[in-house]
């Protein structure tokens, strides 16, 4: 459906209210912010990279994991989707826990330890401080897109390892690695379409054992009837970009984040959407 279907009902009429958008109707809200609110696609990546990096940490807080689990592996694809888990990436790299002990064990907000010997001169000097997400990322196809390049270029900068393979064997991974984001395909891309690469990385990715956090649409999976296909993926935790999109009704993971604070009320209103109000300055919320 295009646009202007979104507002075929008679004057004064609002369109029914959803919590799910189809293909058509995604595309038109994306062009609606390309378009009509003058969005740049640099700034849609960052701002959809950015949640999804926070909603990894609301799913897998810093001080809810082992330092194994600290590891985050992010299989990029070169469409849409891939550039976004490239700065999802770079943003896990600099997102640090300062949580401290305060004495005998309470927790502050603070990047120091007071008490028992300990002071602002040994600033989170204890075992496990800081507590960072290490970040990793494989490629399975390099994108010649300017976009990809310049993510690519922060990441390397930025001292993220890129993978020069994925191992076939899932248990280097599982072993490796606390928590995979899968930011292969987008919408509309079967894994057929996108190259055997890609249909290699997401046959490995399917047999995990490790948690998989999918990106707007799960690889493999048809946007609008979800993943029953074969070489889909079972994330369990779910990041809809802007309004989750038809196939999020099938989702039966743990976690499901919606990234779309950026959408401006009028198009929020304008397609109907009805999603849960975002906390305080949080960019997720979830459903």
């Amino acid at each position: 459906m295009s646009s202007s279907a979104c507002t075929d009902k008679g004057p004064g009429e609002a369109p029914e209210e959803r919590r799910f958008l189809s293909t058509s109707e995604a595309a038109a809200l994306e062009r609606e912010l390309l378009d009509e609110y003058r969005f740049g696609r640099l700034q849609l990546v960052e701002l959809c990279g950015h949640a999804s990096a926070v909603a990894v940490t609301k799913a897998f807080p810093l001080p809810s994991l082992s330092r194994k689990q600290r590891t985050v592996l992010v299989v990029c694809g070169p469409e849409q989707n891939g550039a976004v888990g490239l700065a999802c990436a770079r943003h896990l790299r600099v997102f640090v826990s300062s949580r401290v002990l305060w004495g005998g064990g309470a927790e502050l907000g603070l990047g120091f330890r007071w008490g028992q010997g300990w002071g602002p001169a040994a600033a989170i000097t204890g075992p496990g401080f800081p507590q960072e997400y290490q970040p990793s990322i494989f490629c399975p196809v390099r994108s010649a897109d300017a976009l990809h390049r310049d993510l690519t270029t922060q990441c390397e900068k930025m001292d993220i390892p890129f993978l020069s393979f994925l191992p076939a064997e899932v248990r280097l991974i599982d072993d490796a690695y606390g928590l995979v984001v899968d930011a292969v395909l987008g919408p509309g891309v079967r894994p057929a379409e996108a190259g055997g690469p890609c249909a290699r990385a997401l046959a490995t990715l399917k047999r995990l054992s490790i948690p998989l956090v999918s990106l707007d649409v799960p690889s493999g999976w048809d946007a609008e009837a979800g993943g029953d296909a074969q070489d889909a993926v079972q994330p369990d935790v779910l990041v809809s970009f802007a309004a989750p999109k038809s196939c999020a009704g099938r989702f039966s993971g743990r976690h499901h984040f919606v990234a779309g604070r950026f959408v401006p009320e009028d198009v929020r209103r304008k397609f109907g959407l009805r999603l849960p109000e975002y906390t305080g300055t949080d960019c997720v919320a979830a459903l």
